[in-house]
């Protein structure tokens, strides 16, 4: 019993000293990081969706919201700024596809600014990289957004 209570001391499920249980649940919520999500406009066809903290089934519908929010105001370029994510799901992968087939129709296009390489390599592992611009920089896009609206 000892040798259980001592790993669970380990991993934080025990408070050290104390034979009162420290529930991981509880410890997390209070942890949680705050999620923010904010719509710009940089360009009358252009919008970026500016997220921060953890993009994660819980902070999906607000992301989603703001995302066909702008795509309904009649943007066909959308960016998705990660850059200030710390943390994304699968939910979060489904709301930019969801996103990417809406702006489609409309001769547009979604593109991601991410700057954490776990983030990314969550793109290339899916092949989500292949149906998104993936951009260092919100300059990047948007100067990549420029120029693709000069072509057409």
């Amino acid at each position: 019993m000892a040798k259980i209570r001592h790993h669970a001391q380990q991993l934080g499920l025990l408070r050290q000293g104390s034979g009162r249980r420290n529930t991981p649940w509880a410890s997390r919520v209070e942890e949680r990081p705050q999620f923010g999500v904010e719509l710009l406009r940089a360009e009358p066809d252009t919008a970026v969706i500016a997220l921060e903290g953890e993009v994660d089934i819980y902070s999906a519908p607000q992301f989603k919201e703001a995302l066909f929010a702008g795509i309904e105001d009649g943007a066909t370029t959308i960016i998705v700024d990660l850059g200030r994510v710390t943390f994304i799901d699968s939910t979060a992968l489904g709301v930019l596809v969801g996103g990417a087939k809406r702006v489609q129709p409309k001769n547009g296009r979604l593109d991601v600014v991410c700057t954490d390489e776990h983030i990314t390599r969550i793109f290339e592992i899916t092949g989500l990289d292949r149906i998104f611009g993936i951009f260092r920089t919100r300059d990047e896009a948007l100067r990549a957004a420029a120029s693709s609206g000069a072509e057409q």
